[in-house]
């Protein structure tokens, strides 16, 4: 050690490459010291006052600054949410509370997911399972609950439909379907409805009838083409109009019920006749089922309620049994032959892995599967799903 007589040392100023090397090091402390708080508030059984005041106070500044700061003012659960911000912290059942205790009836089901309760025991004990045992598959060998879940589908669905893929969500099966039909006809072009939702991914969105979702995209797939909802004879129109001038359409897409276009349920004839249509025109019928299937209209699939089996069905949300993302595109046998000699021509990572599909192998968990069976008889009358009734003339919302 030096005397004190010694020169005192003189300081150095960091370059700027050093003080951002060092900002950077301060900044990863604080991410894993976050990531760290995170990870146990979520393993925590319970948190006091102060910490579920932070976590609402932190949320709110989340999402202003690092997620979608217009959900903030979108969302009634901030506008109105009172001294504090109403933070979604679990659920069972029918309700669910935030983090500060309050209880909510859950009247939206988280878009139509929720089909099963929310948390229900025997879907989230299934999934737990999977989870020890392997939470994603390698891809590498077969999966044996993918190959369940095939079956089980295939033998739920109405008619010859069998053939499945699976996705993560309702945009993707639409992308699929579209993908599947455009590549069995050998056609570009879709016929869809005013009003329709089938999703906001690239595909999907040009099928959208809302042009709010619409317009800031444009130009979106071109080949598509608008009818009104429940209107088969406008259907045929298109139809007749797309072949006098050259025009090929590979398939017409329409929900059973419209949802997003406030539950809309079609005459009792417009499925039957849009069969025929598309039948006599040859092109295919493509149900999106993504918000009607799995027992949501009273039938495992709305089509069912018509008697009518499309040529390619997309499932979703309630498939999943609100405990994870699933979706799947179906088609027939005869259809699915063009992907067969290259199956990884549509692919997906994380489709049907194992946690979803085990919980996808359990539809005997949902309320519709003790309510309805497994492949309906066909209807004794015309009877809509609509539980107040509706004429044969045009479209009726559907009471709940």
């Amino acid at each position: 050690m030096k005397s004190n007589g010694s020169k005192p040392r003189r300081s150095r100023k960091a370059s700027p490459a050093v003080a951002v090397r060092d900002r950077a090091q301060v900044t990863r402390r604080k991410i894993i010291a976050e990531s760290r708080r995170w990870l146990a508030i979520i393993n925590a059984h319970k948190l006091n006052e102060y910490k579920r005041r932070k976590i609402v106070a932190d949320t709110v500044d989340n999402f202003r600054l690092y997620y979608n700061k217009g959900y903030l003012e979108y969302r009634k659960s901030v506008t109105e949410g009172g001294e504090f911000a109403a933070i979604e912290w679990s659920g069972k059942g029918t309700y669910f509370e935030d983090i500060t205790g309050r209880r909510f009836i859950d009247c939206l089901g988280g878009y139509g997911i929720y089909s099963a309760g929310i948390n229900h025991p025997k879907i989230v004990r299934a999934v737990k399972s999977q989870l020890d045992r392997m939470p994603l598959s390698s891809q590498e060998l077969l999966d044996p609950l993918r190959g369940a879940l095939a079956e089980l589908l295939g033998e739920l669905a109405p008619g010859d439909l069998q053939d499945c893929f699976f996705i993560s969500n309702g945009t993707d099966a639409i992308e699929g379907a579209m993908k599947l039909a455009r590549l069995y006809t050998g056609k570009p072009g879709f016929i869809s409805c005013v009003r329709g939702f089938h999703g906001k991914s690239y595909g999907s969105l040009s099928l959208m009838g809302k042009g709010e979702y619409r317009l800031p995209f444009e130009p979106l797939l071109q080949d598509v083409y608008f009818v009104p909802f429940g209107d088969a004879d406008a259907v045929e129109a298109e139809l007749e109009k797309a072949e006098a001038v050259g025009m090929s359409i590979a398939g017409v897409v329409a929900e059973p019920v419209q949802g997003e276009a406030g539950a809309i349920v079609p005459p009792d004839d417009f499925w039957p006749r849009l069969r025929k249509v598309c039948t006599r025109h040859g092109v295919l019928l493509i149900a999106d089922e993504v918000q009607t299937g799995m027992g949501r209209t009273g039938k495992m699939f709305g089509v069912e309620h018509w008697d009518v089996v499309p040529d390619i069905m997309c499932l979703g949300k309630a498939l999943g049994g609100g405990v994870m993302p699933l979706s799947a595109f179906m088609s027939t046998p005869e259809i699915w032959k063009v992907l067969e000699p290259n199956p990884f021509i549509h692919s997906s990572t994380f489709g049907a892995t194992p946690w979803p599909a085990r919980r996808g192998s359990r539809p005997s968990t949902s309320p519709s599967r003790r309510t309805c069976p497994a492949r309906p008889p066909p209807p004794a009358s015309t009877s809509s799903p609509s539980c107040a009734g509706s004429s044969g003339a045009s479209p009726t919302t559907w009471s709940r």
